[in-house]
């Protein structure tokens, strides 16, 4: 590894032993700099952290570059500020001015915090050479007024399967993913944003004429507390024509109120909720009846966790047979909050 450490020095780089971060900063990077990288990175130069700032690439180094990053190397972050991104004549066609890209457990969680400057460009180049990550998380802030670009880069995508989409504020993003031609993605997860009302019209429109999407996650720290958007919900997913399967956060449910009686109604009679979030609520017997029919009878419902919420121990124990069984893959009953148990295990992951 210490040859690999000092031909990355040549080029310009730095290296953390002990954080296995390493730093480019103002190179114009050369394809024998990208021969070299391309070699080290999966024959053990492990870098965890990789930082390139204020740097040159020919498009064509860069895609190999990422190539190498994404399907071969130990590498877990790669943050990118000011790339400039040059065609074979060496005239700059985009400039990355920030970007964030997670890799973790054959998941993509890309981020340019806002700014746009070839946005889809780079995340097209991502897409492009991923070959191993299934689930790409994105912010539909960093891409608005470029809804059309975004649209045409996911459809160049081969290997993700599942969407998540954060921040999604404006009809356009919507209309994006509802207008999206490709058989590949058929997981959708959309949170903080369908409490905007003018949202909600394309929302319900993508429930019901798409049929590329069959996973619907609605599971976001938040929840839903609105009764007629629940109840809405509810009746357009039993009717849903390939059937979606659901997963909700939802609040505030009280014995005998029309939300209880639709989420009971939907859990014994149909077959598409698959995991469950209820918090602030009473937990009456008829739903624990209802979710226990759920998990053990329909065999749909694997995921199951509540937040301040009531539950009695006899109700608590009925489903814990359930998760001794392996009717239920999850179960927990949490005092706080979605939020804040969340934000808790993140602190903890965060101080190991």
């Amino acid at each position: 590894m210490s040859s690999y450490i000092n031909d990355f020095k040549v080029m310009g780089g730095k290296f953390d032993k002990n954080t296995k971060e390493a730093v480019v900063i103002g190179v114009n990077v050369t394809e024998r700099n990208i021969s070299m990288l391309c070699n080290a990175l999966p024959k053990g130069f492990n870098i965890v952290k990789l930082n390139l700032q204020d740097c040159s690439f020919y498009e064509g180094y860069l895609e190999t570059l990422l190539d190498t990053i994404i399907n071969r190397s130990s590498i877990r972050y790669l943050n990118m500020t000011t790339i400039r991104v040059c065609n074979y004549v060496g005239m700059v066609k985009y400039t990355c001015k920030y970007m964030i890209t997670e890799f973790n457990n054959q998941s993509l969680k890309v981020r340019f915090n806002g700014t746009y400057n070839g946005n889809t460009s780079i995340l097209g180049l991502i897409l492009l050479r991923n070959k191993i990550h299934q689930t790409l998380n994105i912010s539909a802030c960093d891409f608005l007024g470029h809804e059309s670009d975004l649209q045409q880069c996911l459809q160049t995508n081969g290997a993700v399967t599942e969407l998540i989409v954060q921040y999604f504020t404006n009809i356009a993003i919507l209309n994006t993913i509802l207008n999206l031609r490709t058989n590949v993605l058929h997981q959708l997860k959309l949170t903080l944003g369908l409490w905007i009302p003018s949202i909600l019209p394309p929302f319900w429109e993508m429930l019901t004429k798409n049929t590329t999407f069959v996973e619907i996650d609605l599971m976001d720290h938040i929840g839903f507390k609105e009764e007629t958007f629940v109840i809405k919900l509810l009746d357009i997913l039993r009717e849903s024509k390939p059937k979606k399967y659901l997963s909700l956060h939802i609040k505030d449910i009280q014995p005998s109120n029309k939300k209880e009686t639709y989420l009971i109604k939907s859990l014994t009679d149909y077959s598409f909720i698959s995991r469950l979030c209820i918090s602030e609520s009473v937990v009456s017997q008829k739903l624990i009846d209802a979710l226990y029919h759920a998990s053990k009878v329909n065999d749909t419902l694997t995921y199951m966790n509540f937040y301040d919420s009531q539950v009695n121990d006899e109700d608590k124990a009925q489903l814990h047979s359930l998760y001794e069984t392996g009717n239920l893959l999850q179960l927990g009953f949490y005092e706080q909050s979605r939020w804040d148990v969340r934000l808790a295990k993140l602190n903890e992951q965060q101080s190991r």
